[in-house]
């Protein structure tokens, strides 16, 4: 297995640190805002849409920008020539690119909504459950309060018993 290195940085790509490869030169770079000049944005609609491929920075900046104008340089007209559609297919291709990669953000948008709403919705549950317990334990808590002061107000009776029981224990004993 060939291990691929970062053309920027000089490290491993990597399971853990992942890398973009250039559809061009094959360069590869980490796939990471200091080493692909991509923000974070830019790498996870890479990452998400496979359709869409990367060129690396030299790649791009040796693109030569012609016009798409073309004026043939003999006079000779060929009369059975039909305009070029190429220009309309390459516009229908960036505006089906767009609507795609549109498409895969409204998706990836909704199922990050859909899976926040689960968690708000699994949090808020816990939170009631949580408040449902704290009212069982307040209450546990009322309920053996009573019953300890109950307790207390018995044994300061049975202890009041007790006292006057052995006055007139004694004077009983006295009377004897």
């Amino acid at each position: 297995m060939v291990v691929k290195k970062c053309f920027k940085c000089n490290k491993n790509i990597t399971k853990r640190v992942p890398g973009l490869e250039c559809s061009r030169c094959e360069v590869c770079v980490h796939a990471d805002p200091a080493c692909s000049k991509l923000s974070n944005k830019q790498l996870k609609t890479l990452k998400n849409s496979p359709g869409i491929e990367w060129s690396c920075e030299d790649c791009l900046s040796n693109i030569s920008r012609r016009s798409s104008f073309i004026i043939p340089e003999d006079d000779d007209e060929d009369e059975d020539s039909e305009p070029d559609r190429n220009g309309k297919t390459q516009i229908i291709d960036a505006k089906k690119l767009v609507e795609d990669i549109s498409r895969e953000v409204k998706k990836t948008f909704r199922e990050e909504m859909r899976n926040l709403e689960n968690s708000l919705d699994f949090f808020s549950e816990q939170l009631t459950n949580m408040e449902q317990s704290l009212k069982k334990q307040d209450n546990k808590i009322k309920e053996l309060e009573n019953k300890n002061s109950d307790l207390l107000n018995k044994n300061k009776n049975l202890e009041l018993r007790v006292g006057h029981n052995r006055r007139v224990a004694d004077n009983v004993a006295v009377h004897w």
